[in-house]
């Protein structure tokens, strides 16, 4: 079970006005997304370089409390489920403790050459499975 967790202080290229422009969410899962793949010794670039590929096919949210400038979003990202070839990747935003947002990815294994093609999802991604505090599997 492997859980990354970053930091990001919400800066004015983060926001509307205010508060958080919803787009910026989708930077930090990628940030979270990146960060568990290195704390899980597979990091993006080497999955690329080995010819596989991990694209999002689903994504979902819900934004449960605002998140404003300077803020200190924490963001806790995890596996939280694995079938044959897509995997589902949590996250949990909380700032000073409260949440303020929940979120889930879906992603194909694939190996990119000579075509794109769904294969088995690695063990090591599967045996990385945690249940975030705070995250309800749908």
């Amino acid at each position: 079970m492997t859980v990354a967790v970053t930091r990001r202080r919400v800066s004015m290229g983060d926001v509307d006005q205010v508060l958080a422009f919803y787009g910026r969410y989708a930077y930090w899962m990628d940030d979270g997304l990146s960060e568990l793949l290195h704390e899980l010794g597979h990091p993006l670039s080497s999955l690329l370089d080995a010819g596989y590929g991990l694209p999002l096919v689903s994504h979902t949210s819900r934004y449960e409390q605002p998140v404003g400038l300077d803020d200190v979003v924490r963001l806790e990202t995890a596996v939280v489920s694995a079938r044959r070839t897509s995997f589902d990747i949590g996250y949990v935003m909380t700032v000073d403790g409260r949440r303020v947002a929940q979120c889930r990815t879906t992603h194909v294994w694939v190996v990119r050459s000579p075509e794109y093609r769904a294969e088995p999802v690695p063990d090591w991604i599967r045996n990385a499975t945690a249940v975030l505090e705070g995250y309800e599997v749908s």
